[in-house]
């Protein structure tokens, strides 16, 4: 090959080795689009984690590969999940329980066993026989009902559990004690609800009248009126005569909203409905009982006692309008009445047990009714 064939070989090389070269910078840019889309085998992730609660993870089984992503719930706008709030105040202060249902005006429930007869009542025909030891689960409504909503004491005045009730305060007295907190005295049907619930209970707590779940049927001592009208002896005679429990004491004599000692330990002072202030029957009414014998159902209401009267058996607990802008009491139309007679659910409950109090003041265990000397 002679040196000019020589370098025609080197330059058609030449020449083709760049139109090599050329092609290959054309054809990049759609290499690199097809790699971005078809990238091949991945590297092997790290390992995923499944949430358990909030706070706390734990990681994944590696062969099941990551955990699908939890999803997240969509929201339309202005449905109620995109606006629900915190729930409002209570309807009640501290200390206070709500009652909310229908009240009954005329309730009759029938006695199907008295307490037995005691020698100490004798003469007193109207008290033994109103004590009843078992009501047939039945009452009877009569009247146009209405509809209650209000806040009461959990506990009689001062409301606190461990304390005892106070007594030997006039009707007025206790509703300036009760305005002084912003309440006021319960109605006469406030008190009956709050007491016997909805279903209309003869005793807070059912049917019977259990020993030792209230503070009832007692020992009663003639208290020295002199004595009680006189300060620097009032203090030393009533501590004779007492029988009072603190609040809280007696945690099952509870009425179906949660109220104590609404049968026993001491009457309360009520505002009668259309009661009158001269005259009875009187607006200044006493609702319940002591803790002394005597009828301590949620129906028992003496209307003669006038605004001045103090016993060392009557004390008071405030209601208030309950919060949240629904009538306090509300009457059904003319004509309109509950069922006429309704059958009362189950609610009873056992003796406090060996050497329980019986509603003849028997075999009843040592307390500060049989401390009083």
């Amino acid at each position: 090959m002679t040196q000019s064939e020589h370098r025609g070989y080197l330059a058609l090389a030449g020449a083709l080795f760049a139109s090599l070269v050329g092609a290959a910078l054309l054809m990049l840019p759609r290499l690199q689009a097809e790699l971005a889309l078809d990238p091949g085998p991945a590297a092997e992730p790290p390992a995923a984690t499944v949430p358990l609660a909030r706070g706390h993870e734990e990681p994944a089984d590696p062969d099941l590969g990551p955990a699908p992503a939890e999803p997240v719930p969509v929201v339309a706008a202005g449905s109620a999940a995109e606006v629900a709030s915190p729930p409002g105040p209570p309807a009640c202060p501290d200390g206070m329980l709500l009652v909310e249902g229908r009240y009954c005006p005329f309730v009759a429930h029938r006695c199907l066993e008295h307490v037995p007869e005691d020698p100490s009542l004798a003469g007193k025909p109207h008290v033994r026989d109103r004590r009843c030891v078992r009501f047939a689960d039945e009452a009877l409504c009569q009247g146009r009902p209405s509809d209650l909503r209000f806040c009461i004491d959990r506990h009689e005045y001062p409301n606190l559990p461990g304390t005892k009730p106070a007594v030997l305060v006039d009707y007025r007295q206790a509703r300036a004690a009760c305005a002084a907190e912003g309440k006021r005295l319960c109605h006469e049907d406030e008190w009956m609800l709050g007491c016997e619930g909805a279903e209309g209970y003869p005793y807070p707590h059912g049917t019977v009248r259990v020993p030792g779940v209230c503070n009832v049927d007692g020992k009663v001592y003639s208290p020295d009126r002199r004595a009680l009208a006189t300060p620097a002896l009032v203090s030393g005679e009533l501590e004779r005569i007492d029988g009072r429990v603190p609040s809280g004491s007696a945690p099952r004599c509870v009425s179906p909203f949660g109220v104590l000692d609404m049968s026993g330990n001491v009457a309360e002072w009520v505002h009668l409905r259309g009661g009158r202030p001269a005259g009875p029957p009187f607006e200044s009414s006493v609702a319940g009982g002591g803790w002394g014998p005597n009828e301590a159902t949620c129906r028992a209401l003496d209307t003669d006692e006038p605004p001045s009267y103090k016993a060392p058996q009557v004390g008071f607990r405030c209601c208030r309008d309950a919060d949240g802008g629904k009538p306090a009491r509300r009457l059904w139309p003319n004509g309109t009445s509950l069922p006429r007679r309704r059958t009362l659910p189950a609610r009873s409950v056992a003796p406090s047990g060996p050497g329980s109090a019986a509603p003849d003041g028997s075999a009843r265990p040592p307390g500060p009714v049989d401390e009083v000397p």
